[in-house]
């Protein structure tokens, strides 16, 4: 077993150890105690709560970072350190050995966020109501960040997961987790293979008022850092959308040069999985999504956002059905709407029109919730 498996098993021991203790805490200790300037938070947390929501978090970040443990370590402290009487910028990483050290913890973000929904959960595979704006996992362009799903979850369930698909930071709804390698290989030949069936809501601009099939190939859309070493001149790949418009609306906003505005509900079934494909396919139409920044209308994000209160983009992976990858029993998994995306509906006078994705009030516990979920 490698050093960094030996570590990861050892805070699952220890995380294990914790929840049958009659220490586990299920609420978060106030804000305030995040702002200790003491050693292990001494002064406003006691050390099993220090332990549980501080030190095993950010040991789990260590790890999630890819970056190398040190060689030798008592307690790897994953905070920003600030030794006495020294300019010099220290070690990201270093041992608790000294008593004349002081630091400033950040605050640990799970407590200042809401639980994440989950949707379903078995001893398998979990799905959890990704909210718009959340990566689902931390990569070496986003090292900073403090809130991601794959952390969440893990914090919130006491287990290990695995990536088997992936949505955009912006988009919300259905995302599917693995709770072994196994699974999440089984999972992702599923994807692969095009046996599960992906269902997406959106609003965007202009009436929509047939029901039709996008086929039209996309080129890779590469990033500047990220994929810099990869070669543009690519042919432009088969990519296949299946879209319904379920609803228009015409408010009486003025945004450009018409004294209305017109908008429609689409329902949007990829059977391919290229990157940004939905949002390039209604674009290509005509009817970009509205909030995409890359692909839409500029002028009728910044309406959506100053008349309606939705900043955010208007795509939600409402539905996910697939085969149980142990079971082989088929599979529904369906989120909810968010309440931006609910006030749009309200406002615009869309609701009732899909009654299964309405409703934002999520259980504080964010437990199993069988209303959103059907196993055939």
């Amino acid at each position: 077993m490698s050093r960094e498996n030996q570590v990861r098993q050892s805070l699952f021991d220890i995380e294990r150890a914790l929840r049958e203790s009659p220490f586990w805490q299920v609420v978060p200790p106030e804000e305030e105690a995040f702002n200790s300037t003491e050693p292990f938070s001494l002064d406003t947390m006691k050390p099993e709560e220090w332990l549980q929501w501080v030190f095993l978090p950010r040991m789990h970040a260590l790890l999630d970072s890819e970056l190398a443990l040190p060689r030798s370590w008592f307690y790897c402290l994953i905070l920003k350190k600030r030794w006495k009487g020294r300019q010099k910028r220290p070690r990201r990483f270093c041992c608790v050995s000294s008593s004349s050290m002081s630091y400033s913890p950040p605050m640990y973000r799970m407590a200042q966020c809401t639980m994440l929904e989950i949707i379903y959960q078995d001893e398998h595979l979990v799905a959890v109501n990704k909210p718009s704006g959340w990566l689902v996992h931390r990569s070496w362009l986003d090292r900073k960040e403090k809130v991601v799903v794959m952390q969440t979850v893990r914090d919130q369930i006491g287990q290990h997961v695995y990536t088997v698909h992936r949505l955009d930071r912006p988009t919300s709804g259905v995302l599917l987790l693995a709770l072994s390698s196994e699974v999440a290989r089984a999972l992702s030949q599923q994807f692969e293979s095009h046996q599960m069936q992906k269902t997406y809501h959106a609003v965007v601009r202009g009436y929509v008022l047939d029901d039709g099939v996008i086929d039209y190939a996309l080129t890779e859309e590469l990033d500047k850092i990220a994929d810099k070493f990869t070669n543009p001149d690519k042919a432009p790949q088969p990519a296949v959308t299946h879209y319904r418009s379920l609803a228009q609306a015409e408010m009486p906003v003025a945004i450009g040069r018409y004294p209305t505005a017109r908008y429609s509900l689409m329902e949007l079934k990829p059977q391919t999985g290229r990157k940004h494909q939905l949002r390039r396919h209604m674009s290509h139409i005509h009817h970009p999504i509205i909030g995409d920044t890359a692909h839409g209308d500029l002028r009728h994000n910044r309406g959506m956002e100053s008349h309606f209160s939705c900043g955010r983009l208007m795509l939600h992976a409402s539905e996910l059905q697939l085969n149980h990858p142990v079971s082989g029993q088929p599979l529904t998994l369906q989120a909810r709407w968010d309440a931006p995306w609910q006030g749009v509906v309200t406002q615009f006078g869309w609701k009732g029109i899909l009654p299964e994705f309405e409703g934002v009030e999520f259980p504080a516990d964010s437990g199993q919730d069988s209303e959103h979920f059907v196993e055939q």
